[in-house]
């Protein structure tokens, strides 16, 4: 992971969990077609919770909202913190009077290790469940 990771970069993996959530639950996947933020978030969390190995991390996921959250106050298709001047020359960001560059990074930072670490864990639970469904098949059978 970079050490500066661009805020849009900590989307991608709730995008891309959002999948993965789908295949772990046996729902059928679709990939969102959209940028923003909080429509990301909300589907990637209500998959989170559903989650029924392990209790969700409450507090962790309330963090991740309230980022997520406050960057899609500013920037909700993640557009404007990658370009500084929009098509009609007008400057994005323009409602932030200063940004506090280190505490944002760590923020983000934050953010993006908690969507990894479920990125991770989801991938794991998964290929463990496929060796078992394999490792039983002829015992059981499964959907």
């Amino acid at each position: 992971m970079s050490i500066l990771r661009p805020p849009h970069r900590s989307i991608v993996p709730v995008s891309s969990g959002e999948a993965l959530l789908q295949e772990w639950h046996r729902q059928p996947s679709s990939l969102p077609k959209t940028h923003k933020i909080e429509t990301l978030w909300r589907m990637a969390e209500k998959l989170l919770l559903l989650d029924d190995l392990d209790e969700p991390d409450a507090k962790a996921i309330s963090q991740v909202e309230q980022v997520l959250l406050q960057l899609d106050s500013f920037d909700p298709t993640s557009e404007h913190s990658r370009y500084p001047v929009r098509n009609d020359g007008s400057e994005t960001l323009a409602s932030l009077p200063r940004v506090h560059l280190r505490r944002f990074h760590e923020s983000m930072e934050r953010v993006a290790h908690f969507l990894d670490a479920c990125d991770i864990k989801l991938r794991e639970d998964i290929n463990t469940r496929a060796e078992i469904e394999e490792a039983f098949r002829g015992d059981y059978e499964y959907e």
